[in-house]
């Protein structure tokens, strides 16, 4: 990795990049690395970038913001042009954004055949553990094209042979059309077709015996290009506008560290949102 890029820094541009061709970007509920992309290419593309659909507080703006974890619904009222109910959203929006709308996921596994699981993770016991999954998957999964997922942790357990249990495959299509995944983890950028999946680019800080050990299908990484390390201007715009907080870093963290975060996070949020919302 380049001096000071975290993994989570380039993820989050990588990311970014994948988004600027849609004109509505959907947020995930408690998806801090999906949020920062999104609003990171809401502010670089300005008054031609993508609406933001925020579901902690159900609307659309256009408004420039910045990310926030703990209080994002009262963050998603700035600026929103458009306030709705789910029910609305599911029966009267979405339909309308097939091909035109993206939203990045992040799954408990995903197969080299395209299959995605969100709902159920193996238990020690040998039993299946429910897990709040996405809502609404399968629908996005017909409209979202292409259809984008992340991995803060590529490895044995999140991107494998076959899922555990296939939630759905956003790469049938019912109308026809060729579909792809684009996956972005922390050792690469992949995109999943009815063909395979095939190596896009590598980071700069992923090792190659890292990478064998951690993907489900054997590669020759001499023949595959390196993921382009953030332009400054994009950095400066992610730490100092978009991010300040460092909300990026809480999928990357866990145990005490993750606690520290949150803690800061709780303490920080509502005096920033209130500032950055002028109140």
């Amino acid at each position: 990795m380049g001096k000071d890029v975290t993994i989570a820094e380039q993820m989050a541009i990588s990311m970014s990049y994948l988004l600027d061709g849609a004109e509505l970007v959907q947020l995930g509920l408690m998806s801090p690395l999906a949020q920062v992309a999104a609003l990171l290419s809401a502010h670089r593309r300005g008054a031609a970038g993508p609406a933001i659909e925020d579901p902690s507080a159900f609307t659309v703006t256009w408004a420039p913001r910045s990310a926030a974890l703990t209080c994002s619904d009262i963050a998603a009222q700035k600026g929103a042009v458009r306030n709705f109910e789910a029910d609305e959203w599911v029966a009267k929006i979405m339909g309308n954004l097939t091909g035109r709308m993206r939203q990045f996921i992040r799954p408990i596994e995903i197969d080299i055949t395209g299959g995605i699981n969100t709902l159920f993770l193996p238990a020690r016991d040998g039993k299946r553990r429910r897990i709040a999954g996405l809502a609404g998957l399968a629908e996005l999964a017909d409209i979202a094209r292409p259809f984008l997922v992340y991995l803060p942790r590529q490895d044995e357990r999140t991107f494998v042979q076959r899922v555990e249990f296939e939630v759905c495959n956003p790469l049938d299509s019912h109308d026809g059309t060729a579909r792809q995944i684009i996956l972005v983890s922390d050792l690469a950028v992949i995109r999943i077709t009815g063909q395979g999946p095939e190596i896009l680019s590598v980071h700069p800080s992923t090792d190659p015996g890292e990478f064998a050990a951690r993907t489900p299908f054997a590669v020759d990484l001499q023949t595959v290009p390196q993921t382009p390390l953030p332009q400054p201007a994009d950095l400066e715009l992610l730490r100092k506008t978009v991010d300040p907080l460092n909300i990026r870093d809480i999928e990357f963290a866990s145990g005490e560290a993750r606690s520290k975060l949150l803690d800061r996070l709780i303490e920080q949020e509502p005096g920033f949102v209130g500032l950055a919302a002028g109140s």
